[in-house]
Formats: C-alpha cells, structure tokens, sequence
C-alpha cells in the first residue's frame, strides 16, 4: 500500500507527526500530574498502609511510636499519608531497626 500526498514535502510530514506526537504527550503528561496531586494527598487506613510497606500491624504500630512514619489521628482513627509512605519506600535507610530490644 502506497500513498501519495500532494504538495507537502517528507519534511514538513515528518514535522506534522513530530507535533502531532508532542501534543499527545504533553496531553497524557498534564493527565497523569493531575491525577499524581489527587493521589498523594490520599489517606491510608493502617492495613493498607501495613500492606504496602509488608510488615505487620503492630510492627506499624512501633514505627509510629517511633516517630519512623508520621500519622494523624481523626478522632478515633489513624491514617497515614500515602505521600509520606512513599517518600518512605524511595529511601528504605530512613528506617532505623532497633535491634537492641
């Protein structure tokens, strides 16, 4: 299958689909920034917070007291930011294990 266009060089088609492309790309990227700012501010609940780290509730539970995770307390309820568990997993070091107990 062969087309033939009139009147336009390979250059400027080439240019076309260059910014045709671009355009797609800035659009997915805008998309998924917007969706990234609802999703950082997101509050986890202590077992989908546990899950996501893989340890145990009380292990979450020491870390808190520990001031190794911050969490807030919405009258009876802990929760945790998933921006601040994530900035977590980025740099596992920042977990300091106490193996002295």
């Amino acid at each position: 299958m062969s087309f033939y266009l009139e009147g336009i060089t390979p250059q400027e088609l080439k240019e076309l689909f260059r910014e045709a492309v671009k355009e797609e790309i800035e659009a997915v990227i805008k998309q998924q920034k917007e969706k990234s700012s609802n999703y950082t501010n997101e509050l986890l609940t202590r077992e989908e917070t546990a899950k996501l780290l893989s340890v145990s509730l009380p292990t979450l539970h020491n870390w808190c007291l520990q001031g190794i995770i911050p969490s807030y307390r919405f009258n009876t309820r802990i929760r945790f930011k998933r921006e601040d568990i994530e900035k977590l997993l980025e740099n596992p070091r920042g977990i300091k294990h106490n193996r002295n107990k």
